[in-house]
């Protein structure tokens, strides 16, 4: 409030509150909303053919902070924040400012070349492990511990909250599938990266709340920008549909759908995006889970 007063002050002229701008930030999550359907590609079985549709309004807002800068400032690290189903929105408020970065992974459909496959599963991790060469001159590919083999091949579906080895991980650990539905993409290699060198005051960003990879940019001067998270009403029964693009009538088509908001459904505080993992950070967790499973 009082950086909004300071600047109708500066400015009379203007009329700048903190609700209208809390209520431009949710009249833009739901334009995005509508048109898109959430008929996004990420959401299309292969074998089915068919995606999952959801139909979803945006209500309030979580975290709305102003964010400011006053001089050079360094780039975070590329990493992924668990929101689902919530929006991020970025609304920049001073002159040429660096949008965030958002990185593409590599991810084809090639069977001969396993590391540019989706990471979304224990299973997906093994195999690009398993695909992944040691660094040797040679090309020696890398050998998985036939227990962490095991471990990743029979313990994906394991939820977490009750064991021992898990006592002191966040809530997100729900299964190692469901966190790897979310935060997997990160052990993909990046292909390239995609941002804005210079925002103009009132420029708009808003990024889907799945397993996107980012940074906060590095500036060469001030900056300021207004952050927050877009919530959706819960959608009803009858707004979750599928379509299908064949005669397969299986259900299939919800099934990753449904790994990917696994965690979701069993975590009862709000995805804010505070539980967020860089490659490194989530290679290290993982790691200790699966070390600690072994000891039970």
């Amino acid at each position: 409030e009082a950086l909004m007063d300071a600047f109708s002050v500066k400015y009379p002229q203007i009329s700048l509150t903190v609700e209208k701008l809390q209520q431009y930030m949710l009249t833009m999550c739901n334009k995005r909303s509508e048109k898109r359907q959430w008929c996004d590609d990420d959401n299309e079985d292969p074998l089915t053919k068919k995606t999952v549709i959801e139909d979803r309004t945006y209500h309030r807002l979580g975290n709305l902070m102003f964010i400011l800068s006053f001089g050079p400032v360094h780039g975070q690290v590329r990493h992924i924040d668990h929101m689902n189903p919530n929006l991020q929105i970025c609304l920049y408020m001073s002159n040429h400012c660096p949008s965030t970065i958002i990185y593409a992974t590599e991810k084809d459909d090639d069977d001969d070349d396993p590391t540019g496959t989706s990471i979304d599963s224990c299973l997906d991790l093994l195999h690009h492990w398993e695909a992944t060469t040691t660094g040797c001159s040679s090309g020696e590919r890398a050998h998985v511990p036939f227990p962490i083999q095991t471990l990743l091949t029979t313990m994906g579906d394991v939820v977490l909250s009750t064991k021992p080895y898990a006592k002191y991980f966040s809530k997100a650990w729900q299964t190692l599938n469901a966190h790897l539905a979310n935060f997997g993409r990160l052990y993909q290699p990046v292909s390239h990266s995609l941002f804005l060198q210079e925002c103009d005051p009132g420029t708009t960003l808003i990024a889907g709340g799945a397993n996107h990879v980012h940074a906060g940019p590095p500036a060469k001067g001030p900056r300021m920008f207004a952050f927050a998270i877009g919530i959706p009403e819960e959608p009803t029964k009858d707004s979750c549909k599928t379509t299908s693009g064949g005669n397969n009538e299986d259900d299939h088509a919800v099934h990753r759908h449904k790994r990917e908001t696994a965690v979701d459904d069993l975590v009862d505080e709000e995805n804010d995006g505070e539980v967020q993992y860089s490659p490194a950070l989530l290679h290290i967790d993982l790691c200790c889970m699966l070390f600690g499973m072994l000891d039970f």
